[in-house]
């Protein structure tokens, strides 16, 4: 994979509201409009998830893993059909499908988003998303849409 990096963290915050401890993207990698998006996150033994996530046997959150690849498609939603506006829509989850999980990561892993827009429409964007330990080790696979809600 990748290791080239398009946007970093700080830019990432530009896109998305997320902050820590709730920002779950550190670095986007390859980025195709209207199509994929490729990012990555270092798993680190100070998040604070782990110290709960279990004491003695850190493993990431399957719902981290997930949000983590909504953030993915987050990102490239706003960068293929909103990035004129002055401040970023909000993605908000409908739908998530098809949930399946390989394999666990734990501190110390890089783990890698995949993540495909599968369409659109008006408001509604559908993602199909996969996150490796690593290069290759699956350990998630999703089928999500996001909505963007008007701000009022």
């Amino acid at each position: 994979m990748s290791e080239k990096i398009i946007y970093n963290t700080e830019q990432i915050k530009k896109i998305l509201p997320h902050r820590h401890p709730f920002l779950l993207v550190e670095n986007v990698h390859e980025l195709e409009k209207s199509n994929f998006i490729l990012a990555s996150r270092n798993l680190t033994l100070d998040e604070q998830v782990f110290q709960g996530h279990f004491p003695g046997n850190p493993i990431y959150p399957g719902v981290y893993t997930i949000e983590g690849m909504a953030q993915c498609g987050a990102i490239l939603m706003y960068l293929t059909f909103y990035s004129n506006e002055e401040k970023p829509p909000l993605g908000y989850f409908s739908s998530i499908e098809n949930v399946r999980f390989k394999k666990s990561a734990t501190v110390g892993d890089k783990i890698y988003y995949d993540v495909k827009l599968v369409k659109h429409k008006s408001s509604f964007y559908w993602f199909e998303g996969n996150v490796f330990k690593g290069e290759k080790e699956l350990i998630a696979s999703a089928e999500f849409s996001l909505a963007v809600v008007s701000k009022k």
